[in-house]
């Protein structure tokens, strides 16, 4: 995710995303390892990032800390089946929910 534009608005990738996704997850599929890109307006914040299978059930859960500007994360996931999967992500209080296909 690239420098801020104003207070609420970055670009990733050459696209203009507002605050609230200010999340990227990809690859989507993916099938050894889901990267997380996440920008940070605050200095040392701490993240939860958790992979939920369809059941709700957590199969895969890191905590680390995010500091301002962008941040990046890697979760392997080539031990995980094949299936949609919910990425639970939270951070400043704020709990963001994305999915995933898993597809090894």
């Amino acid at each position: 995710i690239g420098a801020p534009q104003n207070d609420t608005n970055y670009t990733f990738q050459g696209r203009l995303i507002k605050e609230d996704e200010n999340i990227a997850i990809f690859p989507n599929p993916a099938n050894d390892l889901l990267k997380i890109e996440l920008y940070s307006n605050k200095n040392s914040n701490r993240v939860s990032i958790e992979i939920l299978d369809f059941l709700g059930r957590s199969v895969k859960k890191i905590e680390k800390q995010a500091f301002k500007g962008k941040n990046h994360f890697e979760l392997p996931v080539e031990n995980l089946s094949d299936g949609l999967y919910n990425v639970q992500i939270i951070t400043n209080g704020r709990k963001i929910n994305k999915k995933v296909l898993i597809s090894n």
